[in-house]
């Protein structure tokens, strides 16, 4: 099962970058000189790279071994899922606020991990619900049991 930033969210950085890239191209166009800058060309680059990176470069994914989440393309995390012992369900950032994070731990401390804010609610409890599915001796903090009970 792999899972991908919503679209309303990907979709908006997405467009907010294609249009500080227009805006770019729109300068190196004008003045051509630019292309031959190499540190004027560089945050263009990276704008490009991001904007890719936010559709297409990262995503949680997992089958009946193993839990991953990608980041940049190709710096992969896992856990197997045997291995897993808790969930935990907490606030992204430390002031707290409505966007919180699906953390989830093995034995030895490492960690994959959900946003609320690119992948949702609902991907995150999906997520929680078929973890539990396959190695049901997972521990889950409160907050994760009162999302995997909403809307029962």
């Amino acid at each position: 099962m792999k899972y991908k930033p919503r679209l309303i969210w990907s979709g908006s950085i997405a467009s907010g970058l294609l249009l500080i890239i227009l805006l770019a191209l729109n300068g190196f166009l004008s003045n051509p000189l630019l292309w031959t800058d190499k540190f004027a060309l560089l945050p263009f680059v990276l704008l490009i790279f991001m904007g890719l990176h936010v559709l297409f470069g990262m995503y949680v994914f997992f089958d009946e071994s193993k839990l991953c989440r990608v980041d940049f393309f190709i710096w992969r995390s896992c856990i197997a899922i045997a291995d897993i012992q808790s969930v935990v369900y907490q606030s992204s950032l430390i002031f707290g606020g409505p966007n919180k994070t699906v953390s989830v731990f093995d034995a030895k401390g490492k960690k994959v991990f959900m946003e609320s804010m690119p992948f949702g609610k609902e991907m995150q409890k999906d997520l929680i619900d078929k973890l539990i599915r396959l190695n049901p001796s997972i521990r889950l903090n409160e907050d994760a049991e009162a999302l995997l009970r909403e809307n029962k």
